[in-house]
C-alpha cells in the first residue's frame, strides 16, 4: 500500500479520486482496499480541516458561512 500524507491540492485532488473509486467498490472493512480507503478518508479529512476550516457550531456563523 503506497499510502503518503497530503502536502499539495494535487495530493488532495488524487486521494479523493482513489476514495471515490474505492466507496463505488464498497470494500470490507479489513481488507487491504478497506483498510485503504479509510487511510485515505483520514487524510483527506485531515486535509480538509486545515485547509477548508468550517466555522464553529453556532448556527448563525454556519449559515454566513
Amino acid at each position: 500500500m503506497d499510502i503518503c500524507p497530503l502536502h499539495t491540492e494535487e495530493d488532495y485532488e488524487a486521494a479523493l479520486a482513489v476514495v471515490s473509486e474505492l466507496v463505488d467498490a464498497d470494500p470490507e472493512p479489513g481488507t487491504p482496499d478497506g483498510d485503504r480507503l479509510e487511510i485515505l478518508s483520514i487524510l483527506v479529512e485531515r486535509y480538509e480541516d486545515a485547509h477548508f476550516p468550517l466555522p464553529g457550531l453556532n448556527p448563525i456563523e454556519a449559515i454566513r458561512f
